[in-house]
């Protein structure tokens, strides 16, 4: 009688904390985000007002002045390297323009020694 009475006052123990007390590892129900407060809870983030990098939609070239705004290109009136024809060979001329080359005369190092020499 004494095992049994014990063992029926173990259960009646039991029951009543777990009826009384129900409490688990979460108690009271509080989660880690108990108040539904997460990093941007009060949407504080980084962009808090919605200003980003560009917020006024300036681009680079906001204004449309960009390297070739006016339509200037490199060349914009047509004048390339040899707009007007003065390039190097212009006037026809070119290295050996009036037909003199090195010995035209006759008169190249080799000949001029020769008659030193004489």
């Amino acid at each position: 009688m004494t095992n049994s009475f014990l063992l029926s006052a173990v259960e009646t123990v039991n029951v009543f904390t777990q009826t009384q007390f129900p409490f688990s590892q979460n108690e009271f129900g509080f989660s880690q985000n108990e108040f539904e407060l997460n990093q941007n809870e009060f949407g504080n983030s980084q962009n808090e007002f919605g200003f980003s990098q560009n917020e006024f939609g300036f681009s680079q070239n906001e204004f449309g002045n960009s390297r070739k705004e006016f339509g200037f290109s490199q060349n914009e009136f047509g004048l390339n390297q040899n707009e007007f024809g003065n390039s190097q060979k212009e006037f026809g001329f070119s290295q050996n323009e009036f037909g003199l080359n090195q010995n035209e005369f006759g008169n190249s190092q080799n000949e001029i020694e020769f008659y030193q020499i004489i």
